[in-house]
């Protein structure tokens, strides 16, 4: 593939049925990276990962069906986004209170335009894993594979970095450590701001991580819930999985809620 060097390897393709949306691969050996892996190792991984996202960029748009998480993108989901959270939460033990609809109404305002002021940062977008977590990341004779691509997507760059420091976050020894992940990360995007804006850009899209996993999250929900034309029955597999994803999503949700906002 060419937008990989020889710093990467991908998964081995036997065979694929676009149909199915399923892929047949070898065996790749090695093992998964560990989730206590030190701070070194986690630099490594972040800037081999820069790469691919910045190796990414001559080749989009993309060809291929893929999911659009770019700014532009979930700027136009937003204002619709209170609504269509309480809808589909209704009648489940998750469901939002009015009040909790108010403070999601005013958070997504103030969301949007954090979000506009970043946009003004000419920041291309890039490939996007969709999970990229220690677990999806097999290591074999000190390279990497980055796999699991189920939630690909086309996105900014840096919710992906903000979204794997999130999960690692309890690795790291201390503040210093995550911030120097941060500036060894932003060094690769100089090309594209400011340091200082490169900063504030990595800075609004942390606060925002818990409305991007939201937003996930309900795509889950809806996906499910489109799935039959008939209620889902709740003994039944699809509706324990509806249930588990409402938690996860109303959980989230509630967390974006509950987290201070930067007014710009």
């Amino acid at each position: 593939m060419a937008l990989l060097n020889s710093l990467f390897i991908l998964p081995d393709w036997i065979d694929f049925d676009l149909g199915m949306n399923v892929v047949l691969m070898n065996d790749m050996n090695g093992n998964d990276m560990s989730d206590q892996s030190d701070t070194d190792t986690f630099k490594e991984v972040i800037l081999r990962y820069a790469q691919i996202q910045k190796n990414s960029i001559p080749h989009l748009p993309l060809s291929f069906e893929h999911y659009d998480n770019t700014i532009i993108s979930i700027l136009g989901k937003l204002n619709a986004f209170p609504a269509k959270s309480f809808e589909i939460l209704k009648g489940t033990q998750y469901e939002l209170s009015k009040d909790e609809f108010g403070k999601l109404s005013k958070h997504i305002l103030a969301a949007i335009s954090l979000i506009k002021s970043i946009k003004l940062i000419q920041i291309p977008s890039t490939i996007h894993g969709g999970d990229v977590r220690p677990g999806n990341i097999r290591v074999i004779d000190g390279k990497y594979i980055f796999y699991d691509w189920a939630w690909g997507a086309v996105a900014h760059p840096f919710i992906e970095i903000v979204s794997f420091l999130h999960i690692i976050r309890r690795a790291l020894p201390d503040e210093l450590a995550r911030e120097m992940l941060i500036d060894s990360y932003l060094q690769e995007w100089v090309d594209y701001g400011t340091w200082d804006d490169l900063k504030y850009a990595f800075f609004v899209l942390t606060s925002l991580k818990d409305l991007f996993f939201a937003l996930v999250d309900y795509d889950w929900v809806e996906a499910i819930k489109l799935s039959s034309d008939e209620p889902i029955a709740s003994m039944s597999a699809d509706g324990w999985l509806f249930e588990r994803r409402c938690y996860y999503f109303a959980n989230v949700l509630r967390r974006f809620i509950a987290t201070p906002l930067l007014v710009k």
